[in-house]
């Protein structure tokens, strides 16, 4: 029997930066099994959204929980099970596709060589060259192992098709 408890769940989550209101009292609930996707056009607040749920970034107002858990208050406990693939790949563009991985790894607080090499097969992702020498869809490819190589219970995507 399916729980009725959402896995992820926002209430009034309102983000200011200054003077600009990035995120207007957004309320969302999601349970386990369902698929969702944050619609609107550029500037909408969907990656400001995002960011706050994965506690990168502090709303200025509302609640977040996922899987059970204060997404402030449990940030650590959160993201080793959680999968999060981001948008933008740009700051590690020095660092190898394994170099990433495993920083990324760290944050999740586990490590799976073995379903690594399983995604990196699958995708046919070359983990040894830097990412600046990547095309778009090759860092994609090793967003996704990072965000799946812990087999998380919960995946968030920024971006995923970009």
């Amino acid at each position: 029997m399916m729980s009725t408890t959402p896995i992820l769940r926002v209430e009034g989550l309102t983000r200011r930066f200054g003077g600009l209101v990035a995120v207007n009292h957004v309320d969302l609930s999601v349970q386990q099994g369902e698929l969702i996707g944050l619609i609107g056009p550029n500037g909408a607040g969907k990656t400001t959204t995002i960011r706050c749920m994965m506690n990168f970034i502090k709303p200025s107002k509302g609640i977040i929980n996922i899987l059970g858990m204060d997404s402030q208050d449990d940030t650590k406990a959160i993201h080793k099970r959680v999968g999060y693939l981001t948008g933008e790949m740009d700051y590690f563009e020095n660092l190898t596709g394994m170099q990433y991985i495993k920083y990324i790894a760290s944050l999740q607080g586990k490590l799976d060589h073995k379903e690594i090499n399983r995604l990196s097969r699958r995708l046919k992702a070359n983990l040894n060259q830097k990412i600046r020498t990547l095309s778009r869809g090759n860092k994609q490819k090793i967003g996704l192992i990072s965000a799946f190589q812990h087999k998380p219970e919960l995946l968030i995507m920024d971006e995923p098709t970009s």
